[in-house]
């Protein structure tokens, strides 16, 4: 909470806060709580707020709105081992989530665009992630390197811009004088250095009751209110000027907002086609096309592969900085993590197996990328997987009879077989063998078997029998999609 109070323990709307289907991911919304610990929202810049649907209290603490998961997580302000508390709007509901170490007042608090918020009193600072069960880390402590020391200090807000540039308004009770300040986090210190001190109308703002600070999601401004009269102000980063937007009627003493919406992208590619045999491959990448994001974290990659696809191999391929770790395979499932995925960066998980068994026909599957909320955004990749891609046909040459799928013939006929192969999968295919068994009842005629249609600059090789079986071996130039080759031999009828 802004103001350094003791105050009372946040309460509980209700017992259960078990998991669920995601809720709603952040929106436009910056919600303030009131000093009565009622909730409400509005949209910057109107200064109209709203009671927050179900009529919410959390009983006075400083608020941060989840990046991913869209709760309002409060830190019930007692002084020591305060609570942290989740609230879950698409169910009203809410529960204590974690515990913080703390040994002063935690009076500010604010989530950035990577799901990382910070909390923060005039000599401690901790982050806590936007998780099902937070985790909880102390940072350094926090220092001024440019204006009055922070001990000089009773009460602010922290907020996160588009960034992730963290930003605090810190007042003095007794002069009333207010200040803005830039903060860089870290594990050994946290370091504040004045931007700017907060005037109105060209003269010092001397009301020491900006106890709330956010950014427009929208927008991306810096938005406080006046404790007192309920004053929407815009703040200028670079003077510390304040412009009004209108009274909100009521003091709400301390905001939460998502600072960016959280943009993520997925796209898939796979093979359009695909014959018994045949090697495939998927790409499925995920991309941060946020307009201004510092990096998503904690993100899940995964696609289920068709059964009748073997995979043989995986991996995850990075641009722009991003991270992931070593792609996991569970039966047809192939995951990844990705525990950083800046700006304009992506991560793709590559996916090749073989064509074992897929039915003939249509098959589609659908790769997601996730938080531990819910789903971000799903691609999909369908593949027509082709029938017999030989066909084999029979004639008569003793009785001039027709080539077919069967002929009839008496013993001593010479019957010619000819295997043709069109290459309808969705690539070149090289260095490629076709085999035939000899028929049952029949003898073949020595070097009857030769190449009938090769590609220009391929070389055909017969090779036979070998234990009843001729091979015809194909190499160098690849058969391109849609084109054909064939072979025959002769055999005659015992």
């Amino acid at each position: 909470m802004a103001r350094p109070l003791i105050a009372a323990a946040v309460s509980l709307l209700a017992a259960a806060f078990g998991a669920s289907a995601a809720n709603a991911a952040c929106d436009d919304n910056v919600w303030g709580i009131a000093s009565s610990g009622a909730l409400y929202t509005f949209v910057p810049p109107t200064a109209a707020a709203t009671r927050a649907a179900g009529n919410p209290t959390l009983n006075y603490g400083t608020i941060a709105r989840g990046t991913y998961s869209g709760y309002i997580y409060a830190i019930g302000s007692t002084g020591k081992n305060d609570k942290l508390v989740a609230y879950k709007p698409a169910t009203n509901t809410s529960a204590t989530v974690g515990t913080f170490p703390n040994t002063s007042f935690l009076y500010a608090s604010g989530f950035g665009p990577n799901g990382l918020a910070y909390a923060m009193s005039s000599s401690e600072v901790y982050s806590f992630t936007d998780a099902p069960t937070p985790i909880i880390t102390k940072l350094g402590a926090p220092v001024t390197t440019s204006g009055p020391a922070i001990t000089a200090f009773d009460s602010g807000d922290v907020a996160v811009d588009q960034n992730g540039n963290g930003w605090v308004v810190l007042s003095n009770n007794a002069t009333g004088l207010s200040y803005l300040y830039e903060i860089t986090f870290g594990a050994a210190s946290t370091q504040l250095s004045q931007a700017a001190q907060i005037t109105l109308g060209g003269k010092a703002y001397t009301t020491a009751d900006l106890y709330s600070l956010a950014f427009g999601p929208v927008d991306a401004k810096l938005y406080a209110s006046s404790g007192t009269n309920g004053t929407l102000y815009q703040i200028n980063q670079a003077t510390g000027a304040l412009t009004s937007e209108g009274a909100q009627g009521f003091e709400l003493t301390d905001f939460g907002s998502c600072s960016a919406q959280v943009t993520t992208t997925l796209a898939k590619t796979g093979p359009t086609k695909s014959g018994a045999g045949e090697l495939l491959a998927y790409a499925i990448t995920a991309a941060n096309s946020s307009t201004s994001h510092v990096s998503e974290t904690a993100l899940t990659l995964s696609d289920t592969v068709p059964t009748g696809i073997a995979i043989t191999s995986e991996s995850c391929t990075v641009t722009g900085g991003a991270v992931c770790g070593t792609p996991a395979v569970a039966g047809q499932t192939v995951t990844v993590t990705i525990s950083s995925l800046p700006i304009n960066a992506s991560a793709t998980l590559n996916i090749h197996g073989r064509d074992t068994a897929l039915a003939v026909g249509t098959t589609t599957n659908t790769a997601t990328v996730a938080t531990a909320f819910g789903t971000l955004a799903t691609a999909s990749a369908a593949t027509s997987v082709v029938a017999t891609l030989i066909t084999k046909t029979v004639a008569n040459i003793t009785q001039n009879l027709p080539a077919g799928t069967s002929v009839n013939g008496n013993p001593g006929d010479t019957l010619e077989y000819v295997l043709s192969y069109t290459n309808l999968t969705n690539a070149p295919l090289t260095n490629y063998t076709l085999s035939d068994t000899i028929p049952a009842s029949t003898s073949y005629v020595a070097a009857s078997s030769v190449c009938v249609t090769v590609p220009a600059g391929a070389t055909c090789t017969p090779g036979g029998p070998t234990a009843g079986v001729l091979t015809w071996a194909f190499t160098a130039t690849p058969i391109a999609v849609g084109q054909t080759i064939s072979v025959k031999y002769h055999v005659t009828i015992n």
